[in-house]
């Protein structure tokens, strides 16, 4: 073996923080998007709901 080589299984500490700053940052970019889906849904309940007002004002008589 030589004097740079590691031994198998074994991965220089660099790699091992590379690796979980990877899963970290995976992590947090599943969680923006998690976290986008759920404003969009909102968003668009809030738009149907906003419609349904619209139709019973103007069935009522409103407009």
């Amino acid at each position: 073996m030589s004097a740079t080589a590691v031994p198998a299984g074994v991965r220089a500490p660099e790699v091992r923080l590379a690796a979980k700053n990877e899963s970290r940052l995976r992590a947090l970019e599943r969680w923006r998007a998690e976290k986008a889906g759920e404003e969009r849904r909102v968003s668009t309940i809030g738009a149907g709901a906003g419609g349904v007002v619209a139709v019973i004002v103007r069935v009522i008589g409103g407009g």
